[in-house]
């Protein structure tokens, strides 16, 4: 019998060290830089809506965060931050750059003679204005109250009314003046309402599917008898679909007929 005998060596491994865990940095200091004349926003707003805060562990993805909250503020025309490391990689330093808007010191209101922004007893544009003083300007609103203010003449028999915005900025005070200029136009009476052509269905009919109606007695009390280009041609399209309804789907109603 033979008695092989096999020799085992143990494999010895070398454990290779582990690299000690890589500490992230904190947030260093946060400069934050107005430019502007005249600070009309606080650093205490800045600071507030941020994630970034001066020794917390600094997170790359807050720098876009914070710059779209400081957008979204309404209080801010431009902003920029600035993350800068130390040399040591131990803490970020925060440079905050913020362009701060100007705000509403007043609106005021130029030509309008016969209709007023708000009264006692009636109400009038005043209300779908939403430009208010001490609010942050916002051009794009103020073209919007523009158009708010102009849909309420049309709607008052102003057909030919205009209103121009003039924003009036001084960037020394920080402050700017909304202007609504308003030329109000003649207002437009209805005197009377004629049909041609209408030679298979009776005026009378037709009178009945529209909004638009002469000047009366009591138009005063009803608004009625002026004329309201929306008004008159969803007048125009209540016609066209009915006599469409009557049967007759090639009807024309050209609006070239207002006189």
């Amino acid at each position: 019998m033979l008695l092989a005998l096999a020799a085992f060596t143990p494999f010895l491994w070398a454990q290779t060290p582990v690299p000690a865990a890589v500490t992230p940095p904190k947030v260093g200091t946060i400069k934050i830089t107005f430019v502007s004349p005249a600070n009309v926003v606080s650093e205490q707003v800045v600071r507030a809506n941020m994630q970034l805060h001066e020794g917390l562990e600094f997170d790359p993805t807050a720098v876009d965060r914070d710059i779209r909250t400081l957008y979204k503020t309404g209080h801010f025309e431009f902003v920029q931050i600035v993350p800068k490391e130390r040399a040591d990689h131990l803490a970020v330093d925060i440079e905050v750059e913020v362009t701060p808007k100007l705000r509403v010191q007043a609106v005021r209101y130029e030509g309008n003679q016969q209709l007023k922004p708000g009264g006692f007893l009636f109400s009038s544009y005043g209300k779908d204005v939403k430009t208010t003083a001490g609010a942050p300007l916002d051009e794009h609103l103020v073209n919007a109250d523009a158009q708010a203010i102009r849909d309420y003449y049309q709607k008052s028999g102003y057909t030919h009314a205009t209103v121009e915005p003039r924003i009036e900025k001084n960037r020394a005070t920080g402050f700017a003046t909304v202007v609504f200029v308003i030329g109000e136009g003649a207002k437009i009476t209805i005197a009377e309402i004629r049909f041609t052509g209408n030679d298979h269905i009776r005026t009378k009919e037709l009178r009945k599917q529209m909004e638009t109606t002469p000047r009366w007695f009591f138009s005063w009390i009803t608004g009625s008898g002026y004329l309201k280009d929306e008004q008159f041609e969803d007048d125009l399209n209540k016609l066209r679909d009915y006599y469409k309804e009557q049967g007759y789907l090639d009807v024309d109603i050209p609006t070239r007929d207002k006189v």
